[in-house]
Parts: C-alpha cells; structure tokens; sequence
C-alpha cells in the first residue's frame, strides 16, 4: 500500500465509510401529516395538492418507493394524516382532522388519507392575506390519540399559498 497511495487511498474511504454508516435497522416506522391550507384561496390549487401528495404516498416515485432504492434492506412502514385548516376566525370550522379510527389520526395506507384530502376539496373561508399556520401546526403536532404520533420518524408537510399571521407585508 505504501507504493500505491490510489489503492490505499480506496481502501481507507471503505474502511472509513463503513464506520461512518454504522449498521442500519431492517424496519423504520415513519409519519407523514400533511397540513392543507383550505381556505377560499385555495380553490384554485387544491386539485394540484391531491395530485402532489398522491405522488408522494403512491406510485413508482412515491417516498416509500424511492426509499426502498436506497435502502432495499429496510422495510420501510408508512402511516400519512391529513388535516384540513382554515383561519383564526372559522371557528368551529377552522380545523379538519381525519382520522382512521377513534384512536388515531394517522392511516395505514394511502387510500384513507387520499380519500379524506379529497373530501377536503372545496376550501372556504379565511377572507384575509394571512393564514393560521402556527395553530395548525400546533394542532397537528399535539395530536394525542392513543396510536398518534408512534413512529420514530415524523414530518409535518404545510400546503398553502398563503404567508403566516405576522409574517405577511
């Protein structure tokens, strides 16, 4: 090796990568809540935000499908929630939430989710610039059914076309 710095070079990036990388488990738990601004504004995207997160859950693109390339040792385990939100003044109205049974918001497969965005498809309400994008988060991720929030990895994906209360000109 002390000839042939290429060789030793090659050899010491295995070794060091390897190391690094660490052994990886053969199932993850993941979650994905997806956060859908519907408000009035709204109407006029809503048919892409279906498409979008459909792509996302379903299909050779999906997430579970481009993780599976990377990592086709793991079994990847995806449960999706979706959660419609209007304004601070919708009232009673202003929050959404499926949920696949009583004790969770969080589906096991795409088709619940999908279904319960697509019920989402007529926005109304909010009527100013700004959204209430904090207190849907805040909401979202204080869901504390029984079977909520139980994967070791989680995200919360915000659709709007709108700015947050306090962030808006």
């Amino acid at each position: 090796l002390i000839n042939n710095r290429e060789r030793a070079a090659k050899i010491f990036k295995e070794i060091y990568t390897s190391f690094k990388k660490g052994s990886m488990p053969s199932e993850i738990d993941l979650e994905f809540a997806f956060l859908v601004d519907i408000t009035g504004s709204m109407s006029p995207y809503m048919k892409a935000v279906n498409a979008t997160v459909s792509n996302m859950l379903c299909g050779s693109s999906s997430i579970v499908e481009r993780l599976k390339i990377k990592y086709p040792d793991v079994e990847f385990h995806l449960r999706t929630g979706v959660m419609g939100y209007r304004d601070i003044d919708d009232g009673k109205d202003r929050f959404a939430e499926g949920k696949c049974h009583e004790s969770c918001h969080f589906y096991n497969n795409a088709d619940g989710a999908l279904k319960f965005l697509h019920s989402l498809s007529n926005p109304s309400g909010g009527g100013d610039l700004a959204e209430d994008h904090f207190g849907a988060i805040t909401q979202c991720a204080n869901w504390s059914l029984e079977n909520d929030w139980t994967a070791s990895i989680k995200f919360l994906v915000l659709l709007t076309d709108a700015p947050a209360h306090g962030m808006a000109p």
